[in-house]
């Protein structure tokens, strides 16, 4: 009688889960229809873009916004010159939106505030006719162009954030990799973003609103479905309720699609000690776009450096047969740079640390390590320790693959 009741119970629970499940899709879905028909702004498509330099404009920079023809009517190269100031002002009155470009391949990135600046005057006067709204620095051909290499020049020339919109940075690894068959999502996102900020530029009423629900549709979204619902369906679900493909400019405001990432695996061991590792996460195709793996060497930081810049979530990978459990803060230590590298530039949240290989995989095991190495716990967002029995029972690995899964789907969903 008893286990009848039981039965009975789970069941009533079970129909009560799928039908709340049922009733937050049904109000994501109105939701989403509030949000297109208060948010459907048509605009005027007819934005001329000036592209300022004292270097002759990429051709790649210019056939990218010639070919956005629904949003962009007219794109002008203007070379900068240090007795044409009159020109340059007259150039600029014929824009609707400014682009500042300058390359690496000048020497430096002294664009203002430092010795021997090029474009102090030019920029102000951009940022004074334009708008600061309507104004981007773009920085090419740079070797890294990662998070902490643009708080760098922001923190050492703060004109830029103080003149202009945004600063984009593009690497020459990032312009090659575009160039490929398979082009390169870390720099048609940041296109994306200029193409954002180019589409809204002016009407700064409308970006402000569009951030504000944007941001209120996620959290909306990845709250209530966090009580019920896996992450990796989170992921579809919101692909399907709130979101429309990425980067299309018909002058409607929604969420933007939660795209998989790229994962780096990086480690002293060789590759095959982690081969389960990669191949385990690639069967996650919701979340993981590809899988990078990266062999750090004791002179190779400046590849290692290049290879982050590739990633948007990175899993530090050390196995005991190299016979101690030694990351960092201890004698010898191996990946104390490495670590704080990752941790600097992805974010702490979008790094990870695997030990594999361990006799013990207990809490005690654990924490005794986070213990003795906190910069662990300071510099990743978690730690997983595998043992050999882990990789042989498919139950205990997949738990923790799934918990990998989930901590890649929060960097997806809250750390974008």
């Amino acid at each position: 009688m008893y286990v009848k009741h039981g039965t009975a119970e789970r069941e009533r629970k079970s129909n009560n889960m799928a039908s709340l499940k049922k009733t937050i899709v049904q109000i994501c879905l109105i939701f989403r229809a509030f949000l297109n028909s208060l948010f459907s702004i048509k605009k005027n498509h007819s934005t001329v873009i000036g592209i300022f330099s004292r270097d002759e404009c990429p051709p790649w920079l210019v056939d990218f916004l010639q070919s956005q023809e629904s949003l962009i009517r007219e794109v002008r190269t203007f070379y900068i010159s240090s007795n044409g100031k009159r020109e340059f002002k007259d150039e600029i009155s014929r824009c609707d939106f400014g682009i500042l470009y300058h390359t690496k391949r000048r020497g430096r990135v002294n664009i203002t505030d430092v010795t021997d600046s090029l474009y102090d005057t030019e920029l102000v006067g951009m940022s004074e006719q334009l708008g600061k709204e309507k104004v981007i620095v773009l920085v090419d051909d740079l070797d890294s162009s990662g998070s902490q290499e643009k708080e760098r020049i922001l923190h050492n020339q703060i004109s830029i954030k103080k003149y202009a919109q945004e600063l984009i940075l593009i690497s020459c690894a990032e312009k090659t990799a575009y160039q490929t068959a398979n082009g390169d999502d870390s720099i048609r996102e940041k296109l994306g973003t200029m193409l954002d900020i180019i589409n809204t530029g002016g009407d700064s009423w409308v970006a402000q609103i569009t951030r504000f629900l944007n941001c209120i549709c996620k959290v909306f979204l990845t709250t209530l479905f966090a009580f019920c619902l896996p992450s990796r369906l989170i992921l579809r679900l919101l692909n399907k309720v709130c979101c429309s493909p990425p980067n299309t400019l018909d002058g409607q405001v929604c969420c933007s699609a939660p795209k998989p990432l790229v994962v780096g695996i990086f480690s002293r061991s060789a590759e095959e000690n982690y081969q389960w590792l990669g191949e385990g996460l690639r069967l996650f195709k919701d979340s993981v776009k590809e899988i990078r793996n990266c062999y750090i060497g004791n002179s190779g930081f400046r590849t290692f450096t290049k290879e982050v810049d590739q990633c948007q979530f990175a899993i530090l990978y050390h196995t005991k047969n190299h016979g101690r459990v030694n990351i960092t803060n201890v004698t010898d230590s191996i990946y104390d740079k490495e670590l704080k590298y990752l941790s600097d530039t992805l974010g702490r949240g979008k790094v990870i640390v695997v030990i594999d290989d361990l006799d013990k995989t207990d809490f005690e095991q654990k924490s005794r390590i986070l213990r003795e190495q906190q910069n662990i716990a300071d510099q990743a967002a978690e730690l997983f320790l595998i043992s050999p029995h882990d990789k042989i029972n498919p139950q205990l690995l997949d738990k923790k693959l799934r918990q990998i899964e989930d901590l890649i789907n929060a960097a997806i969903l809250y750390l974008k």
